[in-house]
């Protein structure tokens, strides 16, 4: 049998620390290529930030669009269950809609571009 797979995957990170936040501003952390095939994005807090902080992911102007009020006063990851194909090239934002004045998080997300390879089983 032979199919059409996509052979390369990509993963891309940003550490941010959520003291540089501004309240309801989005903050860019990541790009997204034209065409990617988003299979995962995960937002892991490495340093806890002020008691009863919500953060949002979005996806250019959707602020919420793979997580909506992740808790990021305790330490731990939240996975996004949206696996989407991106038209366009796209920013991924973070914002918080209290002020943070502490905390870190990383945000990765893994996709695969268009190109093809044809495999043989």
């Amino acid at each position: 049998m032979k199919q059409r797979v996509k052979n390369v995957s990509y993963l891309t990170k940003a550490v941010v620390g959520l003291a540089l936040l501004e309240v309801a501003k989005p903050f860019e952390v990541l790009m997204l290529p034209a065409k990617a095939e988003l299979l995962s994005l995960d937002l892991e807090v490495l340093e806890a930030s002020d008691t009863g902080v919500k953060l949002d992911v979005g996806l250019d102007d959707t602020a919420d669009f793979f997580i909506n009020d992740a808790s990021v006063d305790t330490i731990g990851n939240t996975r996004s269950s949206k696996q989407t194909q991106i038209l366009k090239a796209g920013q991924v934002n973070i914002s918080v809609a209290t002020k943070c004045t502490k905390g870190k998080v990383v945000v990765r997300a893994q996709y695969f571009l268009p190109s093809e390879i044809l495999a043989e089983f």
